[in-house]
C-alpha cells in the first residue's frame, strides 16, 4: 500500500471513530489559543486549561499582556513548566502583536512564525483551530503515530508537516491531523499503546513491535 492510499485508509477508518475531533486546549479567540499553545509546550493541556480563566481575565488582549510587569505574568503561570522562560516569550509575542499587527493575531504561517518562539507547529495549530483554515500541526503525538504507521520517517516535524500535506487534499488537512492527534492520545500512546484495540492494526507498520 503506497503512502497516499494508506493515508486515505487511515482517514476513513478514524473518521468513523472520532466524529468531531478537536484539540484539548480550551480557547475563545485566536489570541488565547496562540498564548496557550506556547504555554502548553512540554506541559499538559489540562494544566494550561486550569489557569486560562484567571490568566485571560487579567490579560484580556495583547496590549494588556505587553504592558504587564513580567513578574505579574510569572505569578499567573507559575504552575506551568518553564514558566520563567514562557512568561518572557508570551510578553515578547504580545508586544509584537500590539506594535506590528494592531493587536490582531495574523492568520498565515509566514506571519505567525515571524513571532518570537513561534514555529511551524504552533502556527498551524492556530491556523487550523482558531481560523478554521486548512493546516496540519505536527506535535509529538502526531509525529509519533505517523512514524509508527509508516506514513513518514522524517525526524524533523516540519518536514513531516509538508509530507503529510502532500498525501491529502487540502480540504482534509485539518481533520486528518486532528484525527491522528486524537488517536495518538487515546490509543497510540507513547507508552503501552493499545495495539490490539486499534482499528489500524492490520495496516500499521509497527504493529506488534511497539512496547
Amino acid at each position: 500500500m503506497d503512502e497516499k492510499t494508506l493515508a486515505k485508509e487511515v482517514y476513513e477508518r478514524l473518521s468513523k471513530i472520532y466524529k468531531n475531533p478537536k484539540i484539548d486546549l480550551e480557547f475563545d479567540n485566536p489570541f488565547e489559543l496562540l498564548i496557550e499553545t506556547v504555554l502548553a509546550a512540554q506541559e499538559r493541556d489540562e494544566k494550561v486549561n486550569s489557569i486560562r480563566k484567571s490568566f485571560f481575565s487579567r490579560f484580556k488582549d495583547s496590549k494588556a499582556l505587553k504592558e504587564a510587569p513580567l513578574e505579574d505574568i510569572k505569578e499567573e503561570i507559575k504552575s506551568i513548566s518553564f514558566y520563567n522562560k514562557k512568561a518572557q516569550a508570551i510578553k515578547d509575542i504580545a508586544t509584537i502583536l500590539t506594535d506590528k499587527f494592531g493587536g490582531k493575531v495574523p492568520d498565515t504561517e509566514e506571519e505567525l512564525t515571524s513571532l518570537p518562539g513561534v514555529g511551524k507547529k504552533t502556527a498551524n495549530m492556530v491556523i487550523a483551530n482558531a481560523f478554521n483554515k486548512p493546516a496540519i500541526a505536527v506535535d509529538r503525538h502526531v509525529h509519533r503515530i505517523v512514524q509508527r504507521l509508516g506514513l513518514d520517517d522524517n525526524k524533523d516535524p516540519d518536514k513531516t508537516t509538508e509530507h503529510l500535506k502532500s498525501l491529502m487534499d487540502e480540504k482534509h488537512w485539518t481533520k486528518f491531523y486532528l484525527l491522528l492527534l486524537r488517536h495518538a492520545k487515546e490509543v497510540c500512546t507513547a507508552k503501552n499503546p493499545k495495539c490490539h484495540e486499534c482499528v489500524l492494526s492490520d495496516i500499521c507498520k509497527s504493529f506488534g513491535n511497539v512496547k
